[in-house]
């Protein structure tokens, strides 16, 4: 169930087995973190938000397992992962990664749906090392905002949140009436 699931920021934690070297978060939960981790071979437990993930760094390959469908990508600028609230998958890492993660609440994906006048209901779809320049120039940005604890600053990120979540509706939302995935 939704209220059984960890926080994102706390799964990150616990799987990554360090602190982020930069996060701002709101009371929900949302918000946004910079990771420098090490390697990664472990399973990441359903989290109670959407993770959008963004590199910063080397490119080096990787897996991602769910089930039995296994996701085989390259890691580098300009890809994106997304990891749907509620889902579950084995990642393996063979190298350092640097990474700026949105923790997107899926109430405010579905405001930003409603204020659009879409319909049906709006779902995000995995994505493994998926290029999309834009969702990962905006949310790379996101991270030189981290580091301020001004009104202005968390205004930025409150409006950085809805205009990601109107990026990845257009780019990564799937629905039965409206979201067509890319």
């Amino acid at each position: 169930s939704t209220s059984e699931r960890r926080a994102a920021d706390a799964e990150m934690a616990r799987v990554l087995r360090t602190e982020p070297a930069r996060m701002a978060l709101d009371s929900s939960g949302a918000g946004i973190a910079h990771w420098k981790h090490d390697p990664l071979h472990d399973v990441v437990e359903p989290m109670s938000h959407h993770v959008i993930m963004a590199y910063n760094g080397m490119m080096q390959r990787m897996e991602r397992r769910s089930g039995k469908s296994v996701a085989i990508g390259t890691f580098r600028p300009g890809v994106v992962n997304i990891v749907p609230e509620g889902s579950s998958s084995r990642w393996d890492i063979p190298k350092p990664v640097d990474v700026v993660q949105l923790y997107l609440p899926d109430a405010t994906l579905q405001r930003v749906a409603g204020e659009a006048a879409t319909a049906g209901t709006a779902e995000l779809i995995e994505r493994t090392a998926h290029p999309d320049t834009i969702t990962s120039r905006l949310l790379l940005s996101a991270a030189d905002s981290l580091e301020g604890h001004g009104v202005l600053d968390t205004l930025f990120r409150h409006q950085l949140t809805d205009l990601l979540a109107t990026r990845l509706l257009a780019a990564h939302a799937g629905s039965p009436t409206t979201f067509q995935p890319t």
